[in-house]
């Protein structure tokens, strides 16, 4: 019988060990893809602002929608970069604190305060979800550009969709943890090794 229960705590250790790996991939992915976003939106921002320069000095005249983009794109380029700090548990200054805690004691904060902040976070994307449907809803303009008119919903995804990001990355930060404290060490060990290959 305890024969039994070793193997079936132990096939459940590597199951969670695994599933912290798979996690611990998909996180990665996502940055990759945080980050190149977050490359794209600054590029077109300097060309979008260098062009505005130019026609004015040169031409006496600029885009007209130009700035509202790039005003909305700050946004976006702001979310892209709290997400990658979230990624790389670098989002808050009490993170001193347990990063000074070692073993189960550190893994339990980081896993509470993960926990908490992606409570937080969510209640931050239903709150901003329900304002972007009633942004839709209204139906206002926010610009035309080449004689299509542009919703102002079409930005307002921005505050649902980054706080949506924000608490996957600390949902899979909280898991993470959570796997730690049951395999002390192992989390931890290959994040040192993931930042080494970096």
């Amino acid at each position: 019988m305890s024969h039994a229960l070793t193997a079936v705590k132990d096939a459940a250790l590597l199951l969670l060990m695994l599933s912290g790996v798979a996690l611990r991939r998909a996180e990665a992915g996502l940055a990759v893809a945080e980050k190149a976003s977050l490359v794209a939106f600054l590029s077109v921002m300097v060309l979008l602002s260098f062009l505005q320069v130019v026609l004015r000095q040169f031409f006496g005249m600029g885009i007209l929608w130009g700035d509202t983009l790039s005003r909305h794109m700050v946004l976006w380029a702001g979310f892209f970069g709290a997400a990658l700090a979230a990624a790389e548990a670098k989002h808050f200054a009490w993170e001193t604190f347990s990063a000074q805690l070692k073993g189960r004691p550190g893994s339990a904060v980081r896993g509470l305060a993960a926990l908490a902040t992606a409570v937080i976070t969510g209640l931050l994307a239903r709150a901003s979800w329900l304002f972007f449907l009633d942004d839709k809803a209204g139906g206002n303009i926010l610009f035309t550009a080449a004689g299509v008119a542009v919703p102002s919903w079409a930005y307002s995804v921005v505050y649902p969709g980054g706080f949506a990001l924000l608490t996957l990355h600390f949902l899979i930060q909280a898991a993470l943890a959570a796997a730690d404290l049951a395999v002390p060490g192992w989390s931890s060990a290959e994040g040192e090794g993931r930042e080494g290959n970096a």
